[in-house]
C-alpha cells in the first residue's frame, strides 16, 4: 500500500515538474517572440523618428538655403551696383580723352572725305576732257575716212584715164596727136602718183588716230576704275564717319548714364544694405533652427543605423564596402582613369553610373549592374574575381538599401571616408639597412629626424644616439618637415599601391595630433610656409594640397602638372609656391589663389628639387641634366647655369649666407656660392648615392642620407664630418624612449 502511495506521489511530482518545465519553456518562447516584436517595433519607431527628424531638417534646410540664396543674390546685385559705379567712374575718368579721340578721328574722316570728293571731281574733269578729245578724234577719223574714200575714187578715175591714154597712144599714128595723148598719159600718171601718196598719208593718219582713240579708251577705263575705287573708299569713309558720329553720340549718352548711375548708386547701395541685413537676420534665424535639427536628425539616423547594423539588417558602406572598392575597383575607375566613363572615386560618382547606365538600381537592387558584373566575373577586368564573401557583402549592402551612411559626404573621395588605416608596428630592429629617403633638422639643431620602416627615427645629431621612434605611419617615408618654430613635425608616408598620408605630430613630444591628408597616391614632398600656418603637400596625384594647420583642413588644391610632383617649396615671403615635376618642368603658383604665375620649360629631363634664393627673386632647379639652373622669378627667364654636378641632382638647399648645397647621385654633396656659382666645398664620404639632404643654418650643420642606410652629419663651416649614424634602430633607454606599442593614428 505504501509502495502504491509512493508511486502515485512520485508520478504526481513528475507530472508537476513536467508541467512546470513546459510552462517555463512556453514562457521562454513567448519571451523571445516578445523580444523580437519589441526589437522590430523599436526599429520601426527609430526609422519613423529618423524619417521625421530628417524631414523636419530637410524642410528647415531648404528654407535656410532659400534664405541664403536670397542673401547671395542681394549681395550679387549690390556688387553689380558697385561694379557699375566703379565702371562709370572709370569711364567718366577717360570719357573726355575718349571723346576727343573720337572727335579727332571724325575730323580726320571728314577731311579724308573732302579730299576724296575732290579727287573724284578731278578725275571726272579728266574723264570729260578725255571724252571730248575722243569725240574730236572720232570726228577726224570720220572726215579722214570720207577724204580717203574720195581720193580712192579719184585714184580709180585717174587710173582709167591713164589706161585710156595709153590705149589711144597705141592706136594713133599721127605724130601731133601722139604728142597730145602722151602728155595726157604723163599727166594722168603724175596725178595718180600724187593721189596714191595722199591716200597713203591719210591711211597712216587714220591708223594713228585709231591708235590714239584706243589709248583714250584705255585711259577712260582707267579713270573709270580709279573713280570707282575712290567712290568705294569714299563710301567706306562715309560709313566710318557715320559710325564715328554714332560713337560720339553713344559716348555722350553713356556719360549722361554714368553720371546718373553714380548719382543713384549711394541710394541703391543703402537700400541693398538694409535688404541684405534683413535677409541675413532671416537666414541666421533659420540656420539656428537648422543646426539643432541637423544634430537631431543625425543622432536619430545614427541611432537607427547603429541598430540596423547591430541587427544585421544594414551594411556600413564606409566600413565594409568602400574598402573593397578602393582595393579592387578604383585603379580603373577613378579621376585619373575612368574606364567605361564610370568613376568610383566618390559615392556620388558611383550613383551617377557610366556609359552602360546607372550602377545601382534601387527598385531591383539584386539586378544592379554593379552586382551582376561582379557576380559574372566580368569585373574587375583582367584580374581575379572578388571572393564570394565580398560579393555577398556587396549584395547585402545593395539589397538593404545601398545607403552611404548618415555622415558620409557624397562628394568626398572614398579614401577619406574609410576607417583610418592602422599601420603595423615597426620591428624592434632591422635585418638590413634601409635607404634614408628623408631627413630634417628641428630649428635648434638638437634633433635630426630620418625615415624608417613604418616609423620616423629621431636622433641626436652630435652624439648619434637614437632619442625617439615615432610609429603608426605608412611603410615608406618620403618626406619629413619641422615647422619653422619647431612646434610641429609633419611626415609624408605611403603604403605602396594603397594609401598616401600626411600626419602631424608634436615637434617636442612626438605625440600624434592629426591626419592632415589622405590620398590614393604617393605623397612625395611636403613643406611648411615660412610662418608655419600652412603646409603644402604634393605627389603622384599631380596636385598640390594646401592645408591650414590651425583647422587641420585642406583649403586649396592646385592642379597644373601632367606627371608626379617631386618637390614643393614656399617663397621666403610665403606668397608663392614652386613645384618640380617629372614632366620636365618647374612651375610657380600663387599660394593664395593657386593661379599659375610662371612655368620653366627649358629642362630636358625630369626635375627633382627646387630652392628659392634668400630674397625670393630667383629660384634654383635641379634635374637629371646634371646642372643647377637659376631662374628669375619676375620674368621666368633663365639667368645662369651652375655646372659640375657630374650626375643628376637629387636635392637642393639654400641658406641665408648665400650658400647652395646640392646632393647628387654620385655620392657627393657640393657647396656653391649662390651669387657667383663658385664651388666652395665637396663633401664626398658616402659609399652609395645620396637620397636626402638637410641643413641647419643656425648650428652650421648639414646632414645627408644615402641608399645604403647611412647618415652623415657635417660642419658647414669647416667641412669636417661630425657624426656617422647607421639608420637602424637599437633599443633605447626607457627613460628616453617614447615608443609606444599602440598606433598613434586617430580617426
Amino acid at each position: 500500500m505504501r509502495i502504491k502511495i509512493f508511486t502515485i506521489l512520485l508520478t504526481i511530482s513528475c507530472l508537476l515538474t513536467i508541467t512546470k518545465q513546459t510552462v517555463e519553456a512556453g514562457t521562454a518562447v513567448e519571451k523571445k517572440a516578445a523580444e523580437k516584436r519589441i526589437a522590430k517595433l523599436k526599429i520601426v519607431k527609430l526609422k519613423k523618428e529618423s524619417d521625421t527628424a530628417s524631414a523636419k531638417f530637410s524642410v528647415a534646410e531648404k528654407k535656410w538655403i532659400v534664405a541664403t540664396q536670397k542673401v547671395e543674390q542681394l549681395q550679387l546685385k549690390k556688387h553689380e551696383v558697385k561694379l557699375a559705379k566703379s565702371q562709370a567712374n572709370l569711364f567718366l575718368k577717360n570719357a573726355d580723352k575718349l571723346l576727343k579721340e573720337k572727335q579727332k578721328a571724325l575730323t580726320a574722316l571728314t577731311t579724308l572725305m573732302k579730299k576724296r570728293e575732290k579727287a573724284i571731281q578731278g578725275k571726272n574733269r579728266q574723264r570729260d576732257k578725255l571724252i571730248q578729245s575722243m569725240t574730236n578724234v572720232q570726228t577726224r577719223i570720220t572726215k579722214g575716212k570720207k577724204q580717203l574714200s574720195k581720193l580712192q575714187k579719184d585714184e580709180r578715175k585717174t587710173k582709167v584715164a591713164h589706161k585710156t591714154a595709153l590705149l589711144q597712144l597705141t592706136k594713133t599714128k599721127v605724130k601731133s596727136q601722139r604728142v597730145t595723148i602722151e602728155a595726157k598719159a604723163k599727166l594722168a600718171k603724175t596725178n595718180l602718183a600724187k593721189i596714191r601718196k595722199a591716200i597713203l598719208k591719210y591711211q597712216v593718219g587714220l591708223v594713228k588716230l585709231n591708235q590714239q582713240y584706243k589709248r583714250s579708251i584705255a585711259s577712260k577705263n582707267k579713270l573709270n576704275a580709279a573713280i570707282k575705287t575712290i567712290a568705294s573708299r569714299l563710301a567706306e569713309t562715309t560709313t566710318k564717319s557715320k559710325k564715328a558720329n554714332a560713337n560720339i553720340k553713344a559716348i555722350i549718352a553713356k556719360v549722361a548714364a554714368s553720371k546718373t548711375t553714380i548719382a543713384n548708386s549711394p541710394k541703391q547701395l543703402s537700400q541693398f544694405d538694409v535688404q541684405i541685413h534683413a535677409a541675413k537676420l532671416v537666414a541666421e534665424r533659420l540656420h539656428q533652427t537648422v543646426v539643432p535639427l541637423r544634430k537631431i536628425a543625425t543622432v536619430k539616423l545614427l541611432t537607427y543605423e547603429k541598430t540596423m547594423l547591430a541587427s544585421g539588417k544594414m551594411v556600413s558602406f564606409a566600413d565594409k564596402i568602400a574598402p573593397i572598392f578602393l582595393k579592387r575597383c578604383i585603379i580603373c575607375h577613378s579621376n585619373k582613369k575612368t574606364e567605361g566613363d564610370f568613376n568610383m572615386q566618390t559615392f556620388a560618382g558611383i550613383l551617377k553610373g557610366g556609359e552602360s547606365g546607372i550602377a545601382i538600381d534601387y527598385e531591383t537592387p539584386e539586378f544592379s549592374a554593379l552586382l551582376t558584373m561582379i557576380e559574372d566575373g566580368s569585373m574587375p577586368k583582367d584580374a581575379n574575381p572578388l571572393p564570394k564573401a565580398e560579393i555577398a557583402l556587396i549584395k547585402k549592402w545593395l539589397i538593404t538599401g545601398a545607403q552611404p551612411g548618415a555622415t558620409t559626404n557624397l562628394q568626398a573621395s572614398l579614401i577619406k571616408i574609410v576607417p583610418t588605416r592602422k599601420h603595423p608596428f615597426p620591428p624592434k630592429t632591422y635585418r638590413a639597412s634601409l635607404p634614408v629617403t628623408a631627413l630634417a633638422f628641428n630649428p635648434t639643431g638638437t634633433v635630426l629626424a630620418s625615415s624608417g620602416y613604418h616609423e620616423v627615427l629621431l636622433w641626436n645629431p652630435i652624439s648619434g644616439a637614437l632619442q625617439q621612434r615615432i610609429n603608426g605611419i605608412g611603410q615608406r617615408v618620403h618626406d619629413i618637415a619641422f615647422s619653422p618654430d619647431g612646434r610641429y613635425l609633419a611626415i609624408a608616408a605611403t603604403t605602396p599601391g594603397e594609401i598616401g598620408e600626411v600626419k602631424l605630430y608634436d615637434g617636442k613630444s612626438g605625440k600624434h595630433l592629426a591626419n592632415l591628408l589622405v590620398t590614393e597616391d604617393t605623397i612625395t614632398t611636403i613643406a611648411f610656409r615660412p610662418d608655419g600656418r600652412q603646409l603644402a603637400a604634393a605627389g603622384a596625384d599631380r596636385m598640390v594640397h594646401l592645408i591650414d594647420i590651425a583647422s587641420k583642413k585642406e583649403i586649396l588644391t592646385i592642379e597644373g602638372h601632367s606627371h608626379e610632383i617631386t618637390d614643393v617649396v614656399f617663397s621666403p615671403d610665403g606668397l608663392l609656391l614652386a613645384t618640380a615635376c617629372l614632366d620636365k618642368t618647374a612651375r610657380i603658383f600663387h599660394a593664395k589663389t593657386g593661379e599659375l604665375m610662371k612655368s620653366f620649360n627649358n629642362h630636358n629631363t625630369p626635375v627633382h628639387s627646387l630652392a628659392f634664393s634668400t630674397d625670393g627673386k630667383q629660384i634654383l632647379s635641379g634635374a637629371e641634366d646634371r646642372q643647377l639652373r637659376i631662374w628669375n622669378v619676375s620674368d621666368g627667364k633663365e639667368a645662369r647655369v651652375i655646372r659640375g654636378a657630374g650626375t643628376y641632382i637629387t636635392q637642393i638647399v639654400t641658406t641665408p649666407d648665400d650658400m647652395v648645397f646640392s646632393a647628387n647621385k654620385n655620392r657627393k654633396i657640393l657647396q656653391y656660392k649662390f651669387s657667383s656659382g663658385k664651388l666652395v666645398r665637396r663633401y664626398q664620404y658616402h659609399n652609395d648615392y645620396i637620397y636626402s639632404l638637410a641643413v641647419n643654418y643656425s648650428e652650421n650643420m648639414i646632414a645627408s642620407g644615402s641608399h645604403d642606410g647611412m647618415i652623415k652629419v657635417w660642419s658647414s663651416e669647416t667641412g669636417k664630418q661630425l657624426q656617422t649614424i647607421k639608420a637602424v634602430p637599437v633599443p633605447i633607454n626607457k627613460k628616453r624612449s617614447s615608443i609606444k606599442r599602440k598606433p598613434t593614428t586617430k580617426k
